[in-house]
């Protein structure tokens, strides 16, 4: 009896080895696919491509987006892909550049959130403009098993404190 407890405690014990072992390997994977979700949507804002972008967000209407303007809350893809496509038609993006990116998996996989600093060069009607330090963070999820942006926000940083701490 004392044998066969020892067998089996060494096969649960491999078990459990192998089963966390082969999840960190599957989180990191996931986190790699869902890195290039993220990568791809910055390559469509910056490529100004309404088809990528549909491509990586979820398409319907749990996506939730903010924009820099106080009017700028998209509930569904079909507003964000509507209001994406305005913007693109009024202005040119020149130049996007990111840093200071971040992206976590939970360690059960399924979720995911990033963070982007980035500066960007637009043009409208031949005149340039640079906003540098606008930051958007965002969720994704896998959905059938695809990674899809579920909610995102941008932000443009203000100089100063407005309550010191």
């Amino acid at each position: 009896m004392g044998a066969y407890l020892k067998l089996s405690t060494a096969i649960v014990v491999a078990g459990l080895c192998l089963t966390a072992c082969t999840s960190g390997s599957n989180v990191e994977a996931e986190a790699e696919v869902a890195k290039t979700v993220v990568d791809d949507f910055w390559r469509a804002i910056r490529d100004q491509d309404v088809d990528l972008l549909s491509r990586v967000i979820a398409t319907d209407d749990e996506l939730i987006v903010f924009g820099t303007d106080a009017q700028e809350r998209w509930v569904g893809s079909s507003a964000f892909v509507s209001a994406e496509e305005q913007m693109m038609q009024a202005f040119d993006v020149e130049s996007l550049n990111r840093r200071e990116e971040t992206l976590q998996i939970h360690s059960r996989g399924g979720v995911a959130w990033f963070s982007t600093v980035f500066d960007i060069e637009i043009s409208v009607d031949g005149e340039l403009a640079s906003l540098e330090g606008l930051r958007t963070t965002g969720v994704i999820e896998k959905r059938d098993g695809d990674w899809v942006i579920v909610q995102a926000h941008t932000s443009v940083p203000v100089s100063g404190q407005q309550i010191e701490y």
